[in-house]
């Protein structure tokens, strides 16, 4: 779990750095950081669901799929304010990345970090 949580940190690090003028700039990098991301949320269905639904009260696996909904909510109205298909967008994707995927990324890691090292909601 923890090797998707980085996985999913690289892409978005790599669509933050992915600005004009830098070598990552390319549509190569952005191809990279799309399939990483893609890989990690496709993979997730069949490592993180598995490893829930063994291990942890039902509710706990309940609170993953909201925290799941929830972050999808927060980055559609986040690319709501954004306006990207405006001329010019409220602010660009590397604000967006920034302020929305590093975070949500580092969250998650920490959470999870929290639920294995504390035992929460492991079943007996």
């Amino acid at each position: 779990v923890l090797l998707l949580l980085a996985t999913q940190l690289a892409a978005v690090a790599l669509l933050v750095a992915a600005t004009p003028g830098s070598p990552l700039f390319s549509v190569e990098a952005l191809a990279a950081a799309m399939f990483l991301g893609g890989s990690v949320g496709y993979l997730s269905q069949f490592v993180v669901v598995p490893y829930l639904v063994a291990g942890f009260e039902n509710e706990l696996v309940g609170a993953f799929w909201t925290g799941d909904a929830a972050t999808s909510v927060i980055a559609a109205l986040v690319a709501i304010v954004q306006r990207p298909a405006a001329d010019p967008p409220t602010f660009g994707a590397r604000a967006y990345h920034a302020g929305v995927g590093i975070p949500v990324v580092l969250a998650s890691a920490a959470a999870f970090l929290y639920v294995e090292r504390a035992g929460a909601g492991r079943l007996a």
